[in-house]
């Protein structure tokens, strides 16, 4: 009754400690999905190498000779040589992002990457100058159709192909030729070489092999690890969600302490009239409790139902070691749980 007599302070009180719920379930939808997705980036059937002295991909520099003793190795039933470049966007092709990432592969490797599958039109023919761009990419620059001609540096090329990636770090790129985009770019460099292994529990072994082989100045690690280590702005968007939602509970939590507050001292004497016709302290203390529960579990659900419509969110965000990542918040039952239980304890603990 106090609840519905209280409309306005009531409502506040809600929203306040929903929105608090809310960026709590975004926050943990967000960096659920980013670490699903750089994860999902790698195979585990396939070693990363890179130089010894590299811990990214865009830091290592691998040479031709480095990649003629890896093709000795009868642990790999493939390698592929691969390069990528950063580069501001041009008007011709948009990310909405302001840079685009380009990926070099040779057309006949790139299946190494079983996450990456033509949709549309065809791959890129060797020694020319076509592309395929992702499906993220076309949807966020309405243009770039099966034959749209854009510049990327100082050369013009021909979309052929579009590709979806599942969100991965290949998500929101631009895939060609390596040699011609090396060309394109006057950079004749190899950053990285993917092995498909012929046995993948020989994965510990090969890498053991590179790193002590004395030709070459490389290491190895599973893709999967490797991504799994780089996933820098899934733990910045977490802090930061955490730092939010602590500021703004305790704004909120001003306001229903005052909520509460107001809802005693109005109530003195009704309380008073309890007690005199006998109803026991721990009764009217119930009472107290149960208007907590009740206001608690509205602030849970509305938090909840907001949670649920960010699955509608979707963006793009920058990860220095690999490049762009889709985000889709992935809102799980056990955050939603989590979260309504949360809103039960923040206002339990005002009362």
């Amino acid at each position: 009754r106090n609840l519905a007599a209280r409309k306005s302070s009531t409502a506040l009180t809600v929203l306040g400690m929903a929105m608090v719920v809310w960026i709590f379930i975004l926050a943990g939808g967000i960096v659920q999905n980013l670490r699903s997705n750089v994860i999902q980036s790698g195979d585990p059937n396939n070693l990363l190498i890179l130089h010894k002295d590299a811990s990214e991909i865009i830091a290592s520099t691998v040479t031709k000779q480095d990649i003629a003793v890896l093709e000795t190795y009868p642990a790999f039933s493939m390698i592929s040589p691969e390069s990528i470049f950063g580069l501001m966007e041009a008007e011709d092709i948009k990310s909405g992002l302001g840079m685009l990432m380009t990926h070099g592969v040779e057309p006949e490797r790139l299946a190494i990457h079983p996450g990456i599958r033509i949709t549309e039109g065809r791959l890129y023919t060797p020694n020319s100058f076509e592309m395929v761009v992702s499906k993220s990419l076309a949807d966020a620059d309405r243009r770039l159709r099966l034959g749209y001609q854009g510049h990327v540096g100082p050369n013009l090329w021909t979309i052929v192909g579009i590709y979806d990636a599942g969100g991965s770090t290949w998500d929101g790129a631009l895939i060609m030729d390596r040699d011609i985009l090396s060309t394109n770019f006057r950079l004749d460099r190899i950053q990285s070489v993917s092995a498909k292994l012929v046995n993948p529990a020989d994965a510990d072994q090969v890498s053991s092999a590179i790193a002590d082989d004395k030709r070459i100045s490389l290491h190895a690690e599973r893709e999967t690890d490797y991504y799994a280590r780089h996933t820098q702005t899934a733990n910045a968007i977490q802090g930061m969600g955490m730092l939010i939602s602590i500021i703004i509970a305790i704004g909120a939590t001003f306001g229903a302490v005052n909520t509460l507050y107001a809802a005693v001292a109005s109530r003195g004497r009704a309380i008073g009239t309890l007690l005199a016709l006998g109803f026991s302290r721990s009764s009217v203390l119930f009472s107290f409790i149960l208007e907590g529960i009740l206001l608690s579990s509205a602030v849970g659900l509305l938090g909840c139902i907001l949670g649920i419509f960010s699955t509608q969110i979707s963006f793009k965000l920058p990860e220095q070691a690999v490049g762009m990542i889709s985000v889709h918040p992935e809102i799980s039952a056990g955050l939603l749980v989590g979260s309504f239980l949360f809103s039960l304890l923040m206002l339990q603990q005002d009362r």
